[in-house]
């Protein structure tokens, strides 16, 4: 099956055969809210429910009815924007100085505890990630860096695998010295030292919130009962954690798009969906168990959902955060001594493109110009589900000034 588009889109999968009424009620009372909440928005993005802008010529009466997104994390025509946004104003905020890219990643035995308790584990990921890095700048070299931190709860083949992907400056500010400090020889920090901070960080916290009533041990499924505590932090101890620290970045304009590219849309680029039949959907993805290497996945298409829905995050959970100089408490002071230590000026990059910009570079056409006549079409009003039927009558009768006077004053 494919979409009229070309593309195997979620939606199709979605909507197909009953899949999503059929997903609910096999998991009825196990789906969270905010998975609901998107998919639903998700179903209904660019229809009459949401509603619509309607743009008139002033002149011929030419009229555009614009249909309203859905803003869904489930949708990826709203993410894809969306995530040029966020990437824009990351880069608006950063130094002109060299970065790293580090991945942290934590044993399967605490991704099964971070399934039974997402919130408090996922807020542990990102304070010890943090920790571990800050502490160690500041300890052993003197300054405090900047550092953007997003994670991500999916593997390529959409299993639950929460890391943590961090974009950390390769120096940082000293307030003794009063000044920016660089890493001359671009040597951020050990590897093996890194490893056990992370490692440290993690079970201490876990240890603090478990007694602290904030854990629920997860059951063990073949025997139907729970985790203890004391036998999971001494197998997780016995593991090695693993945490990647890149090369230097002279330019992080490509690590801020590649670590962000699913914090506003779906954890699968569509176009990674190869084939969609009643029963099947079949991905790519790279295994890099293999190296790598590109391969293909066959899921039977609940799971395909379930695996999908899995990753939507909390509502108001912050997926993206920033630490260090970074932080949002301090970063309008921080940033200006920095800059003013490198002798570095704010370098604005230009906004991401409006839905206008988009749709010229798509189309080559301004889609707010009258195309009889030329002339700029201003809004005429927005509209919203209970005016479905004024909707249906302006796609069909584009060229007719029908708007009743009740719909008159809706703003």
């Amino acid at each position: 099956m494919e979409s009229v588009r070309g593309r195997i889109t979620i939606r199709d999968i979605l909507l197909a055969n009953g899949n999503w009424d059929r997903f609910q009620q096999i998991h009825k009372g196990h789906i969270r809210a905010t998975v609901r909440e998107n998919v639903q928005r998700m179903l209904r993005c660019r229809t009459p429910e949401l509603g619509f802008h309607v743009y008139a010529c002033p002149k011929c009466g030419e009229q555009r009815v614009v249909p309203h997104s859905c803003k869904s994390r489930m949708c990826s025509s709203c993410g894809k924007p969306a995530t040029d946004r966020w990437a824009e104003a990351t880069l608006n905020r950063v130094l002109d100085v060299p970065y790293h890219h580090l991945v942290f990643s934590a044993p399967w035995q605490l991704r099964v505890l971070t399934l039974a308790n997402r919130e408090t584990m996922l807020n542990i990921f990102f304070r010890s990630a943090a920790a571990a890095l800050i502490e160690w700048c500041q300890r052993y070299k003197g300054f405090t860096p900047g550092v953007t931190m997003v994670m991500h709860t999916f593997g390529g083949d959409l299993k639950f695998h929460p890391h943590v992907h961090a974009i950390v400056t390769a120096g940082g500010w000293s307030d003794e010295e009063g000044r920016w400090i660089g890493l001359s020889d671009g040597f951020l920090m050990p590897h093996a030292g890194l490893k056990a901070r992370w490692k440290y960080q993690v079970t201490s916290r876990v240890n603090r919130a478990y007694r602290a009533g904030e854990l629920t041990m997860p059951r063990v499924k073949d025997e139907g009962r729970r985790w203890k505590l004391g036998w999971l932090m001494s197998q997780v101890f016995k593991l090695i954690w693993y945490v990647m620290i890149g090369s230097s970045l002279k330019e992080i304009g490509f690590a801020v798009r590649y670590i962000g590219r699913y914090t506003r849309r779906p954890v699968i680029a569509e176009g990674r969906i190869l084939k969609f039949d009643e029963k099947w959907v079949v991905f790519r993805h790279k295994d890099y168990a293999l190296g790598g290497r590109r391969v293909t996945k066959t899921l039977p298409v609940l799971e395909f959902l379930g695996r999908l829905l899995r990753h939507v995050p909390d509502k108001h959970f912050r997926m993206v955060r920033h630490y260090g100089v970074f932080a949002n408490r301090v970063r309008t002071r921080t940033l200006e001594r920095a800059r003013a230590s490198l002798r570095q000026a704010p370098s604005p990059r230009p906004p991401a493109p409006t839905w206008r910009d988009r749709a010229k570079a798509r189309t080559g056409e301004d889609p707010l110009v009258c195309r009889r006549c030329g002339t700029e079409m201003p809004l005429l009003g927005y509209f919203f589900g209970r005016h479905a039927d004024l909707y249906a009558r302006l796609a069909l009768q584009p060229g007719q000034q029908i708007l009743p006077r009740e719909y008159q004053d809706t703003g």
